[in-house]
């Protein structure tokens, strides 16, 4: 019992000695960073309608996925739907730290870009086959079709 308790209670000593030294101006500087960039996605027409026409029990929500570090200068971020235990994504979108750019993040995109300015989004989502794997090469969507027998692709107009 002593040998448990001489070893725990350093533990926690550790423990809160650990967390003392966090900054926490950086943490609020942060934080606040982080509620700006929500509020300015909040502000996208295709998210305020998304909140506008999804049914309240349906518990729409925008989901923090990752903040920028020293690896990754984005906040990503979804909209979903949050019922029934589980988060659904309806959209991703990366924002810039810096620059406050939108992205739209394209998982069909084999251009190997995968991001794409949300401008450009906005003019591809209506076109079906942005709905289908594909490329963009000089501007244009390219279509990406699989033959199923060769489980090769063939590129599609």
């Amino acid at each position: 019992m002593k040998t448990t308790l001489m070893f725990i209670i350093p533990l926690v000593l550790l423990f809160f000695r650990a967390n003392a030294q966090m900054p926490v101006l950086e943490e609020n500087k942060n934080d606040k960073l982080e509620e700006h960039v929500l509020s300015l996605l909040k502000k996208l027409p295709e998210i305020k309608s998304f909140f506008k026409y999804c049914p309240k029990e349906y518990e729409p929500a925008l989901l923090v996925n990752r903040v920028p570090d020293s690896t990754f200068k984005y906040y990503w971020i979804s909209a979903g739907i949050g019922n029934l235990g589980m988060f659904r994504t309806t959209y991703h979108f990366y924002i810039d730290a810096k620059t406050f750019k939108f992205y739209y993040l394209d998982f069909l995109d084999e251009s190997g870009m995968g991001i794409l300015p949300v401008e450009m989004w906005r003019k591809w989502r209506r076109n079906p086959g942005f709905h289908k794997n594909h490329k963009f090469r000089h501007g244009n969507l390219l279509v990406i079709n699989y033959d199923e027998k060769k489980n090769t692709r063939k590129k599609g107009k």
